[in-house]
């Protein structure tokens, strides 16, 4: 009888581990890209916003002209937040203000007819921002 108890203990804890190892890869190796186009058709042209998230610890925001999900790496023709940054933007005729907590440089082959201002926010203003954007006219990215 103990035998018994013993080799099902083994058998669950075995299957387990294998269970945790397989949701631990696929959570580690997923990859989710959310991103969200901007019009402006007096222009002829749109700006997209982009998120992806990879593995646990990995997490980048994008202000780009192409439509593409990827965000890609080491090209000067987006603007790139690195820590995922939430922001918060406003389209008004030809240009795109977005309120940030960190500002980062407009990149050099950024090539558009919209322009692209970075408000920079204290972390309090961010916070009531959080609370009451919609009501101020506002959209938020990611949501």
């Amino acid at each position: 009888m103990a035998k018994k108890f013993f080799i099902w203990t083994v058998i669950l804890l075995v299957v387990g581990c294998i269970t945790y190892v397989i949701v631990f890869i696929s959570v580690i190796s997923s990859t989710h890209r959310e991103i969200v186009e901007v019009k402006y058709p007096q222009l002829n042209e749109s700006i997209y916003l982009k998120n992806e998230k990879r593995g646990l610890n990995y997490e980048m925001t994008a202000i780009s002209t192409s439509s593409r999900k990827k965000i890609e790496n080491g090209n000067d023709k987006s603007f790139k937040y690195k820590s995922g940054e939430t922001i918060f933007y406003k389209s008004m005729n030809d240009t795109l203000l977005v309120y940030t907590m960190n500002k980062v440089g407009y990149p050099a082959k950024f090539k558009s007819k919209v322009y692209i201002k970075q408000i920079v926010i204290s972390n309090p203003e961010f916070i009531e921002l959080r609370n009451k954007y919609k009501e101020i006219g506002l959209s938020k990215f990611p949501e």
